[in-house]
C-alpha cells in the first residue's frame, strides 16, 4: 500500500497507541497466574497480537470483556507449535516461558524476523537444561526439556529482550537461580520487566546493578492493570509538532507507569529548542526553529528514525549514537535510512558509530518503507514538514501503531 504524505499544518490533540513492549510483559505475567488478568487499553497491534497467539497456544484462556482484555492461567500448552508472528520482542520474551511446561517446542516466525540471528538460545538455554536445534542461530527452533534454575553470567551486548524472557521464566523453576548481566543494552526495557513482575507480586533481588538473585519457585498473581500509552510512538507525534505544530497541537496520555526507553525523546526535543509544555501527561509541543543536536541512542535505539527526522529540518548537522543497535532491526534501519532519507535529501553519514544527519531541503520522492514500521513514520514526517512523500509499504506501521495514518489526519495531516 502506498500513500502520498503532504505537507501539513497540526492541530488538535492526539493519543499514542498502548504500549506493545509492556502490553507482551502483561500478556506473559498474565498467562502464569493462575487466576484471571483484567488488561485495560490492550494492544491490537500486530505485534500486542503475536503475544496473545503465543499465550493462548500456551494455554492462556483469553476473551475480551468491553474494552478490556481478560487472560486466565496457568499455562498449559496446547501444543508445542510456537509461532511469534513478526515480533521479536514476542519469540524472545515466549521462547524461555515455553519451555517451563517442559514439552518439546518448535518455535518460528516469519518475515525480517526469519532473517534476524538470534545467538542467546545456543549459548544460554544449554545451561538451563534445554537442547537447542537450529539451522546456525535462525528460526525455526526446536527447543526440548523442561527449564532448570541455574547460576548465569549472559552476555547482554545483543539484545535485552531475552533477558527479559529469562527474568520471567526463572522464578518459576524449582529452585533459586542467580543472572549477571555483562555489556548490558538497551537497559530501560529490563527495568521496565522488572517492575513488571513486581506487579505481578515476584521478587528479583538486585544484588548489584546488573547482578539477580532470583528465587524460585514463585507464583504470578492475577492483576488489574492498563497498558501505558506508547513512548515510541509518541516520539514521532511530538517530532510531527516540533516540525509542524501549530501552537495548539498536543500528545495526550504519557502519564505512564512503567519505565519507557523511548521517554528519553524528551531530552533531544529540548536540545533541538523545542518548548515542551508537559501536564500531567499531556504534552504541548509547536513548530519552532529547530537547532542541531547530538544524542546518544545506545540505549533507545527505536529513536533512531524520529530524530532522524527531526535532525532533516535543523539549522546544522546533527550527531546520534549508537549505529551498531541498528542492524538486525526490522530493516537493517541504518542503512535504510540513509537511502531514503537520501532518496529525499537529506544526506546521512557514518562516523564510526555515530550517524551524521545533514539538513537540506526536502524533495519529492518515493520513500521505500522496507517493510518496517518505524521507517514508514520517518518517512511521514518528512512529507509533513517538508515535500510530498510516497510512502511505499505504508502498511507496515500495523506493526506497532495500525490508527498511525488515520490519527495523524484527524489532527490535519493531509494525505492521498
Amino acid at each position: 500500500m502506498n500513500i502520498t504524505v503532504f505537507p501539513s499544518l497540526l492541530e488538535g490533540e492526539i493519543v499514542p497507541p498502548p504500549s506493545k513492549s509492556v502490553f507482551q510483559r502483561l500478556v506473559a505475567g498474565a498467562m502464569l497466574s493462575a487466576g484471571t488478568t483484567r488488561i485495560g487499553n490492550p494492544s491490537y497491534s500486530d505485534d500486542g497480537m503475536a503475544a496473545v497467539g503465543m499465550a493462548a497456544t500456551l494455554g492462556a484462556l483469553i476473551e475480551e470483556d468491553g474494552a478490556d482484555l481478560l487472560v486466565r492461567g496457568p499455562m498449559s500448552p496446547r501444543h508445542g507449535n510456537l509461532h511469534a508472528g513478526e515480533s521479536g520482542l514476542g519469540m524472545r520474551l515466549f521462547a524461555p516461558l515455553s519451555t517451563i511446561s517442559g514439552i518439546d517446542i518448535m518455535l518460528d516466525g516469519q518475515g525480517s524476523l526469519l532473517n534476524r540471528p538470534h545467538p542467546m538460545f545456543g549459548k544460554v538455554f544449554p545451561d538451563l537444561g534445554i537442547h537447542v536445534q537450529s539451522a546456525g542461530d535462525y528460526l525455526p527452533f526446536a527447543l526440548s526439556g523442561k527449564l532448570q534454575p541455574g547460576n548465569l553470567v549472559v552476555d547482554g551486548s545483543y539484545s535485552s529482550q531475552f533477558i527479559s524472557g529469562l527474568l520471567m521464566a526463572l522464578p518459576c523453576c524449582n529452585g533459586n537461580s542467580t543472572l549477571r548481566i555483562e555489556n548490558p543494552v538497551s537497559t530501560p526495557y529490563i527495568e521496565m520487566t522488572l517492575e513488571v513482575l513486581e506487579a505481578f507480586g515476584i521478587e528479583i533481588h538486585r544484588k548489584e546493578e546488573w547482578y539477580f538473585e532470583i528465587p524460585g519457585p514463585q507464583n504470578y498473581t492475577e492483576l488489574e492493570i492498563d497498558t501505558d500509552n506508547d513512548w515510541s510512538a509518541a516520539a514521532f507525534l511530538l517530532v510531527a509538532g516540533a516540525i509542524a505544530g501549530d501552537g495548539k497541537y498536543q500528545v495526550n496520555g504519557l502519564d505512564t507507569i512503567f519505565t519507557q526507553a523511548d521517554q528519553a525523546i524528551s531530552g533531544p526535543l529540548l536540545f533541538s529548542g523545542s518548548k515542551l509544555k508537559n501536564n500531567a501527561g499531556d504534552i504541548q509541543v509547536v513548530n519552532h526553529s529547530i537547532k542541531g543536536f547530538n544524542f546518544n541512542a545506545t540505549d533507545c535505539p527505536d529513536l533512531f528514525p524520529p530524530l532522524a527526522a527531526l535532525a532533516a529540518f535543523a539549522d546544522k548537522p546533527s550527531r546520534i549514537t549508537g549505529v551498531h543497535r541498528l542492524k538486525y532491526k526490522e530493516s537493517n534501519r541504518a542503512m535504510a535510512l540513509q537511502k531514503e532519507f537520501g532518496a529525499a535529501g537529506i544526506p546521512i553519514h557514518f562516523e564510526g558509530d555515530d550517524m551524521i544527519i545533514v539538513p537540506a531541503d526536502v524533495v519529492p520522492c518515493t520513500f521505500d518503507s522496507h517493510g518496517d514500521h518505524r521507517m514508514a513514520m520517518a518517512g511521514t514526517m518528512l512529507g509533513i514538514g517538508g515535500a510530498p512523500i510516497i510512502i511505499q509499504g505504508a502498511e507496515a506501521v500495523a506493526k506497532s501503531y495500525p490508527e498511525f495514518f488515520d490519527d495523524l489526519a484527524d489532527v490535519g495531516v493531509q494525505f492521498q
